[in-house]
């Protein structure tokens, strides 16, 4: 009976021990907290105060498939730049092409919220003064073959074209895109209010 109960005991010790790293991991896999990424501005909204950044690195944020993060400037945010150092919400010292390195939280919608941002090396040419891609974010409520309607954060509905070139990344691929997914729309609006998608990332997916 002695020798049971010490069986019993390390088997129970083993497996709590393999469990740990286990939680480890899918708290590495959420991509979610206090993060610094690297990378370069791909286009900047200043209506919204936020940047598109294509991610150069940390390598675990690009093997989940998000190679884009929206990062959201404040009024706490401090920009670093090589030549002048200014802390305030303001877009314009940073610009499209610019590489950063950004230090934030990565909030539950998909967003990167920066607390500093250092500006490592200019772009080469000025920046369009018309940004054309604006990025969404909502939940899914119906998903059609050329389209997906979302429920933003302020309760309207969007629909968002898809199309051949239309990218998907993050949890889930195109084809299993379900209602209640999270995502994050990067795209052109149009005359009518409809969004054309050039990517979608899945940040969340309905259980």
């Amino acid at each position: 009976m002695r020798t049971l109960l010490v069986g019993i005991t390390v088997l129970l010790v083993t497996a709590a021990a393999l469990a740990l790293p286990a939680r480890a991991e899918d708290r590495e896999s959420s991509l979610l907290g206090r993060m610094t990424v690297d990378g370069v501005i791909a286009s900047v909204d200043s209506g919204s105060s936020t940047f598109l950044l294509r991610v150069l690195r940390p390598d675990r944020v690009r093997r989940s498939g998000l190679d884009y993060l929206p990062v959201w400037v404040q009024h706490g945010t401090r920009i670093d730049d090589y030549d002048d150092w200014f802390a305030r919400s303001a877009l314009r010292g940073i610009h499209r092409g610019d590489r950063v390195t950004v230090e934030g939280f990565r909030l539950d919608d998909g967003r990167l919220l920066a607390l500093a941002i250092d500006v490592k090396d200019r772009a080469f040419f000025p920046p369009p003064v018309v940004v054309n891609e604006i990025i969404f974010r909502g939940i899914v409520v119906a998903r059609r073959p050329n389209l997906i309607v979302i429920l933003e954060a302020g309760g309207g509905t969007r629909i968002i074209l898809i199309s051949a070139t239309t990218r998907f990344r993050g949890l889930r691929a195109s084809t299993a895109l379900q209602a209640n997914d999270s995502v994050v729309i990067v795209g052109q609006p149009n005359a009518d209010g409809t969004v054309g998608a050039r990517e979608v990332q899945v940040i969340g997916v309905s259980r």
